[in-house]
């Protein structure tokens, strides 16, 4: 086992804190330690994706493991043998009244289990998320809620380091300022999780959550918990696993502090697991394949989803329709695989002008839909002057062309509540100014005026 450890701690991605302990461990080459070390090392690697169980065709019957981008295999099968004879031990170390999130525990408890196998079938029928703005929040909520049925007694709450939640919209996923946090959370250790000693210590916000539920009757001694929530890996990142918040768990009645410290690691994986595969499967059903944005299906709920906030909060929301100039012009003269490069790179460009919380979609073969919350006329002009500009900019080469191929893109908008207050009225306004862009001589931008002629944005910033 000191040799599979020290292998791990020289090729894996671990987090420095558990390399210094498993050096220690190595170093002391006491037994106990290095098998402490080395169940930490195998459970964090397995629940980042990190470490796979593979099939070998060989006499030996053990399960072997593999590192992602190693050849070597790893057998833990001596180590599996002395976590079951050490399983009635106590594996939790305490580190200034904290619990370290690369402390190992045992199997988790029959109601666990249960509960988190009951909220995975409920996931079987469970819609896909599909906001943007604040997407991490709005996966993370959907993931609480398919918990919630089966907590019982507990109440879960997740607080986002992101700050771009809209808490109106989320009941259980938050965003606390630095001025807004306790003590605890200010003086906590990344990757600890923490005792919390008194319900007047929660967040702010779920204390106003309890306080308003009359149903719910909390004393002030029941049990709490925060506990590490970890972002999905990123395949692409060669960046340890990151930290994205804090799971809080509360208990309405006084529970044993290993057993809701266990529940909440074995949860706060579950959600780390869940958000990943969200994220893998919203890849994959709302992205266009070619551009690597937004599709056509994404912005048809997504816009509705935006138009609803917009109502809801009385502000107001600029959608813009954009379409490549003479894009035939270009598949017929250059070919397909010319014009597959043209949409990239103009997707790219429209991406960089936008904010976070903007959305860009791809409707159509050469057309773009973009949804700008929160966002006034002359804002919008600004952006749509910035972006066409970019594109006029762009200069395209290829090996197998003589010329400088050029682009530029014309755009139609129409300005909630202004030009409309439901999905297809809104659209069919900014198709209509975008058909004038075209008619009135392309890369330009008209905006529906309800008050006269429609207003011309051109990408110099020269204003009609």
């Amino acid at each position: 086992m000191q040799h599979v450890l020290q292998t791990l701690v020289q090729i894996a991605k671990l987090p420095p804190e558990l390399v210094k302990q498993c050096n220690d461990a190595l170093a002391s080459k006491e037994k106990q330690n290095v098998t402490d070390c080395l169940s930490r090392c195998k459970s964090h690697l397995t629940s980042s994706g990190d470490l796979v169980k593979v099939k070998v065709n060989s006499e030996n019957s053990a399960d072997w493991f593999a590192l992602r981008g190693h050849s070597e295999l790893f057998d833990f099968s001596e180590l599996e043998k002395l976590e079951k004879e050490l399983s009635d031990s106590r594996l939790m170390s305490v580190n200034n009244n904290g619990y370290k999130l690369s402390d190992s525990f045992p199997g988790p408890d029959l109601d666990t289990h249960n509960m988190i196998l009951a909220a995975m079938e409920s996931a079987q029928n469970h819609q896909l998320v599909r906001k943007a703005g604040d997407e991490e929040a709005s996966i993370v909520q959907s993931i609480i809620e398919l918990l919630v049925p089966f907590l019982g007694e507990s109440h879960l709450f997740v607080q986002l380091n992101s700050t771009s939640i809209r808490p109106d919209d989320h009941s259980h996923v938050f965003h606390a300022k630095l001025s807004e946090q306790r003590f605890w959370e200010q003086s906590r250790v990344l990757g600890e999780a923490i005792w919390i000693p008194g319900l007047s210590e929660l967040p702010g916000f779920i204390r106003s959550k309890f306080e308003n539920d009359n149903q719910i009757s909390i004393s002030d001694d029941a049990s709490a918990v925060a506990i590490p929530l970890f972002a999905p890996s990123d395949p692409k990142s060669k960046d340890s696993v990151v930290e994205a918040g804090l799971l809080l768990l509360i208990s309405e009645k006084i529970t044993d502090r290993d057993v809701i410290i266990e529940k909440g690691f074995r949860l706060s994986r579950f959600v780390t697991s869940s958000w990943q595969q969200h994220l893998k499967m919203n890849q994959l059903v709302h992205t266009d394949n070619l551009t690597g944005i937004r599709n056509r299906g994404f912005f048809d709920r997504h816009f509705s989803l935006e138009l609803e906030r917009a109502q809801r909060q009385g502000s107001s929301l600029v959608l813009l329709l954009g379409d490549i100039d003479h894009f035939k012009k270009i598949n017929d003269k250059y070919g397909h695989q010319i014009g597959d490069r043209v949409l990239k790179t103009v997707a790219r460009e429209l991406l960089q002008g936008l904010r976070r919380i903007d959305l860009i979609c791809r409707v159509g073969g050469e057309e773009f839909a973009l949804v700008l919350p929160n966002t006034e006329l002359e804002p919008a002009r600004e952006v749509v002057s910035r972006v066409q500009m970019s594109v006029s900019n762009l200069r395209l080469t290829d090996p197998n062309v003589a010329e400088t191929i050029r682009v530029m893109i014309s755009f139609g908008g129409a300005v909630f509540p202004e030009a409309g207050e439901d999905p297809a009225e809104l659209y069919g306004v900014a198709d209509k100014m975008l058909y004038l862009s075209k008619q009135q001589g392309r890369n330009r931008c008209y905006f529906w005026n309800p008050d006269g002629d429609p207003i011309l944005t051109l990408p110099d910033f020269k204003r009609g």
